[in-house]
């Protein structure tokens, strides 16, 4: 491999080229792994980078990945698309899916969780690890969320990025308008809310909306009537939750009601 081809793939390692180039990075044998069971992303793989002399680069190992585009680089060359200090020798570029406009009828899904303004990658990630455990769909992220290609994100995700729909829209206050007109009933996590999820009876086509990890939910959407607020009980006076375990409180909840 040629050192320009080198310097193309390892731009990917920052937003604008992911962004330009339609195209983004992982590494290590888990989000191979997942990215090629994935039916979503098995045919996205590009070109998969082996460290020589890493345990990758064995002929058994190899003969499991026949049928993807692969090659071996020595180590100079391969720490150029590492993003990880201690690299596990193997790394891979893969197409990013292109997802429509979405519009709230057509997701059937009975609970969806929306994300605005979440920032930090490693948030994002483990929030979509864990809808992807408990077997959610689809995920509405705010165009100001942390790139759902970023590492960090897809090292959090543990794969997740691979198996469920992440829909990016541009205005999520219009997406919640009418999910409210199609029936649709819009909670907003709330710190100040007087609604107490273990008093609250959620049941029917719902989201749950997420905030930025340092101002919560916007004004913008508080002010909206269309919507209700909601918190989890404190038992502390431990000012906050971590957006992501709040989450998987809120899923743990309505899976078990």
């Amino acid at each position: 491999m040629t050192n320009n081809e080198i310097k193309y793939f390892s731009k990917l390692k920052l937003k604008k080229y992911r962004d330009s180039e339609k195209k983004f990075l992982i590494e290590g044998p888990h989000l191979l792994e997942e990215c090629l069971r994935a039916r979503k992303f098995d045919d996205n793989i590009e070109n998969i980078f082996i460290s020589k002399g890493s345990i990758f680069d064995d002929p058994v190992f190899l003969n499991k990945i026949r049928g993807n585009k692969f090659e071996i680089l020595d180590t100079k060359q391969f720490t150029k698309l590492s993003d990880t200090e201690q690299s596990q020798g193997i790394a891979a570029v893969v197409r990013q899916r292109e997802f429509p406009n979405i519009f709230p009828v057509e997701l059937k899904d009975k609970t969806i969780i929306a994300c605005e303004g979440i920032n930090d990658p490693g948030n994002m990630g483990t929030i979509i690890r864990t809808c992807w455990w408990f077997g959610l769909q689809n995920i509405i992220i705010s165009k100001d969320c942390a790139d759902i290609y970023n590492p960090k994100t897809l090292r959090a995700s543990q794969g997740g990025v691979f198996h469920i729909n992440i829909h990016k829209v541009l205005n999520i206050e219009e997406y919640l308008i009418a999910s409210v007109d199609n029936g649709t009933k819009v909670y907003l996590t709330d710190l100040k809310s007087e609604y107490n999820l273990s008093k609250e009876s959620i049941s029917g086509k719902t989201v749950l909306v997420f905030g930025n990890e340092a101002n919560g939910i916007s004004e913008t959407l508080k002010k909206n009537k269309s919507f209700k607020t909601i918190k989890i009980d404190s038992y502390s006076d431990c000012e906050s939750l971590n957006v992501a375990t709040s989450v998987g409180i809120f899923l743990w909840t309505l899976n078990r009601n």
